[in-house]
């Protein structure tokens, strides 16, 4: 019965990802990625709210780095 269990809540999850109510305006990354990623549980529930903050940090240390390195650069 455990066999049925893992794989019926890995395609719940991935439904309840792509469902319309989770795609929200704001969301600058792909639905797909977060397909990816239900087996992980309650990693994906931070990852839906928080990736994009952490998208976005990583840019501006990606910018800032890249600054540092070239300083006639604009951002």
């Amino acid at each position: 019965m455990s066999g049925l269990f893992g794989p019926a809540q890995l395609r719940f999850r991935a439904r309840t990802v792509l469902s319309p109510r989770s795609r929200t305006p704001s969301s600058s990354f792909p639905p797909l990625l977060l397909v990816v990623l239900p087996g992980l549980g309650a990693l994906v529930v931070v990852a839906r709210h928080e990736l994009s903050q952490v998208l976005r940090d990583v840019q501006r240390a990606s910018l800032s780095q890249h600054v540092r390195r070239n300083p006639n650069a604009t951002e």
